[in-house]
Protein backbone atom coordinates (compact mmCIF):
# COMPACT_ATOMS: atom_id res chain seq x y z
CA UNK A 1 0.00 0.00 0.00
CA UNK A 2 1.70 3.26 -1.09
CA UNK A 3 1.69 5.92 2.17
CA UNK A 4 3.34 9.98 2.29
CA UNK A 5 6.89 9.13 2.95
CA UNK A 6 8.29 10.14 6.11
CA UNK A 7 10.46 12.96 4.26
CA UNK A 8 7.67 14.74 3.37
CA UNK A 9 5.73 14.34 6.53
CA UNK A 10 9.25 15.82 8.70
CA UNK A 11 8.70 18.80 6.02
CA UNK A 12 4.84 19.81 6.30
CA UNK A 13 5.23 19.05 9.80
CA UNK A 14 8.12 21.83 10.11
CA UNK A 15 6.00 24.12 8.01
CA UNK A 16 2.79 23.70 10.04
CA UNK A 17 5.39 24.22 13.27
CA UNK A 18 6.93 27.30 11.81
CA UNK A 19 3.43 28.69 10.65
CA UNK A 20 1.45 28.12 13.55
CA UNK A 21 4.61 29.87 15.77
CA UNK A 22 4.36 33.59 13.19
CA UNK A 23 0.79 33.39 13.87
CA UNK A 24 0.71 33.11 17.65
CA UNK A 25 3.79 35.94 17.59
CA UNK A 26 5.92 33.80 19.08
CA UNK A 27 4.06 32.85 22.33
CA UNK A 28 3.48 28.75 23.35
CA UNK A 29 -0.48 29.55 23.93
CA UNK A 30 -2.59 31.05 21.38
CA UNK A 31 -5.05 30.57 18.68
CA UNK A 32 -2.43 27.98 16.67
CA UNK A 33 -1.48 25.99 19.55
CA UNK A 34 -3.59 22.73 18.60
CA UNK A 35 -1.54 23.53 14.44
CA UNK A 36 1.39 23.58 16.57
CA UNK A 37 1.08 20.62 18.30
CA UNK A 38 -0.34 18.64 14.90
CA UNK A 39 3.05 19.88 13.24
CA UNK A 40 5.16 18.93 15.87
CA UNK A 41 3.34 15.59 16.23
CA UNK A 42 3.54 15.11 12.33
CA UNK A 43 7.78 15.79 12.65
CA UNK A 44 7.91 13.26 15.37
CA UNK A 45 5.80 10.29 13.21
CA UNK A 46 8.34 11.25 10.03
CA UNK A 47 11.48 10.70 12.14
CA UNK A 48 9.95 7.01 13.77
CA UNK A 49 8.67 6.31 10.10
CA UNK A 50 12.51 6.81 8.89
CA UNK A 51 13.94 4.52 11.84
CA UNK A 52 11.09 1.83 10.98
CA UNK A 53 11.68 1.85 7.20
CA UNK A 54 15.33 1.81 7.33
CA UNK A 55 16.36 -1.53 5.91
CA UNK A 56 13.25 -1.93 4.28
CA UNK A 57 11.79 -0.90 0.68
CA UNK A 58 8.65 0.62 1.02
CA UNK A 59 6.64 2.15 -1.47
CA UNK A 60 5.82 5.96 -1.55
CA UNK A 61 3.18 7.97 -2.97
CA UNK A 62 4.86 9.59 -6.16
CA UNK A 63 7.82 7.21 -6.78
CA UNK A 64 8.49 6.17 -10.28
CA UNK A 65 8.43 2.42 -9.45
CA UNK A 66 5.33 2.59 -8.14
CA UNK A 67 3.31 2.64 -10.49
CA UNK A 68 4.91 -0.44 -12.26
CA UNK A 69 4.61 -2.72 -9.60
CA UNK A 70 1.34 -2.86 -9.95
CA UNK A 71 -0.15 -5.95 -11.37
CA UNK A 72 -2.37 -6.19 -14.59
CA UNK A 73 -5.17 -7.30 -12.20
CA UNK A 74 -4.77 -4.21 -9.87
CA UNK A 75 -4.62 -1.80 -12.70
CA UNK A 76 -8.26 -3.62 -14.07
CA UNK A 77 -9.79 -2.98 -10.88
CA UNK A 78 -8.55 0.30 -10.42
CA UNK A 79 -10.60 1.10 -13.59
CA UNK A 80 -14.05 2.60 -12.71
CA UNK A 81 -15.61 0.06 -15.50
CA UNK A 82 -13.59 -3.18 -14.18
CA UNK A 83 -14.13 -2.72 -10.76
CA UNK A 84 -14.39 -5.70 -8.99
CA UNK A 85 -17.83 -5.24 -8.00
CA UNK A 86 -18.75 -4.62 -11.11
CA UNK A 87 -17.20 -7.45 -12.54
CA UNK A 88 -18.42 -9.70 -10.10
CA UNK A 89 -22.27 -8.07 -10.69
CA UNK A 90 -21.42 -9.02 -14.60
CA UNK A 91 -21.21 -12.63 -13.67
CA UNK A 92 -24.25 -12.88 -11.66
CA UNK A 93 -26.19 -11.09 -13.99
CA UNK A 94 -24.20 -13.96 -16.76
CA UNK A 95 -25.35 -16.40 -14.79
CA UNK A 96 -29.00 -16.04 -14.24
CA UNK A 97 -29.29 -15.39 -17.97
CA UNK A 98 -27.83 -18.98 -18.57
CA UNK A 99 -30.17 -20.64 -15.99
CA UNK A 100 -33.35 -18.81 -17.23
CA UNK A 101 -32.50 -19.40 -20.73
CA UNK A 102 -31.76 -23.37 -19.92
CA UNK A 103 -35.37 -23.51 -17.98
CA UNK A 104 -36.85 -21.84 -20.78
CA UNK A 105 -35.39 -24.39 -23.31
CA UNK A 106 -36.65 -27.24 -20.65
CA UNK A 107 -39.97 -25.35 -20.89
CA UNK A 108 -40.13 -25.47 -24.92
CA UNK A 109 -39.37 -28.89 -24.71
CA UNK A 110 -41.52 -30.07 -22.80
CA UNK A 111 -44.07 -28.21 -24.54
CA UNK A 112 -43.29 -30.04 -27.36
CA UNK A 113 -43.04 -33.43 -26.22
CA UNK A 114 -46.58 -33.36 -25.28
CA UNK A 115 -48.40 -36.82 -26.88
CA UNK A 116 -48.44 -37.88 -30.25
CA UNK A 117 -51.49 -37.26 -31.62
CA UNK A 118 -51.99 -33.36 -30.28
CA UNK A 119 -50.19 -30.46 -32.12
CA UNK A 120 -46.94 -28.90 -30.62
CA UNK A 121 -48.56 -26.20 -28.62
CA UNK A 122 -46.82 -23.11 -27.56
CA UNK A 123 -45.66 -23.15 -23.60
CA UNK A 124 -47.47 -21.08 -21.78
CA UNK A 125 -43.87 -18.78 -20.89
CA UNK A 126 -42.26 -17.21 -23.73
CA UNK A 127 -39.81 -18.88 -25.94
CA UNK A 128 -36.27 -18.55 -25.26
CA UNK A 129 -34.38 -16.27 -28.37
CA UNK A 130 -32.66 -19.03 -29.44
CA UNK A 131 -35.24 -21.26 -30.58
CA UNK A 132 -37.39 -21.34 -33.53
CA UNK A 133 -40.55 -19.30 -34.18
CA UNK A 134 -43.24 -22.04 -33.21
CA UNK A 135 -45.99 -21.89 -35.76
CA UNK A 136 -49.56 -21.67 -34.47
CA UNK A 137 -51.45 -24.66 -34.19
CA UNK A 138 -54.63 -25.46 -37.15
CA UNK A 139 -57.71 -27.60 -36.93
CA UNK A 140 -59.59 -28.54 -39.30
CA UNK A 141 -62.47 -26.50 -40.39
CA UNK A 142 -64.82 -29.71 -40.88
CA UNK A 143 -64.44 -31.37 -37.30
CA UNK A 144 -62.34 -29.16 -35.17
CA UNK A 145 -59.86 -31.95 -35.16
CA UNK A 146 -56.13 -30.72 -34.07
CA UNK A 147 -53.70 -30.32 -36.85
CA UNK A 148 -50.38 -30.32 -37.54
CA UNK A 149 -48.81 -27.73 -39.45
CA UNK A 150 -47.48 -29.44 -42.12
CA UNK A 151 -50.49 -31.23 -42.54
CA UNK A 152 -52.33 -30.74 -45.73
CA UNK A 153 -55.31 -33.06 -44.99
CA UNK A 154 -57.48 -33.69 -41.60
CA UNK A 155 -56.89 -37.66 -40.95
CA UNK A 156 -60.31 -37.94 -39.25
CA UNK A 157 -62.90 -36.57 -41.85
CA UNK A 158 -60.30 -36.29 -45.06
CA UNK A 159 -61.35 -33.11 -45.89
CA UNK A 160 -58.43 -30.87 -47.22
CA UNK A 161 -56.81 -28.56 -44.21
CA UNK A 162 -56.68 -24.57 -45.34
Amino acid sequence: MARLSPTLLIVIGALVVFISIIVNKWSMFGPMTIFLVVGLGMMIWGVIRVKIDAGREVRYVGDQEYENTLSKREAEDQMPHNSPGLRMTRQLMEQQQQKQQQELQQQYRTGLSGHSGAPPMQPATRTPPSAPPQPMARYCMKCKTPLHPQTRFCPRCGTAAY
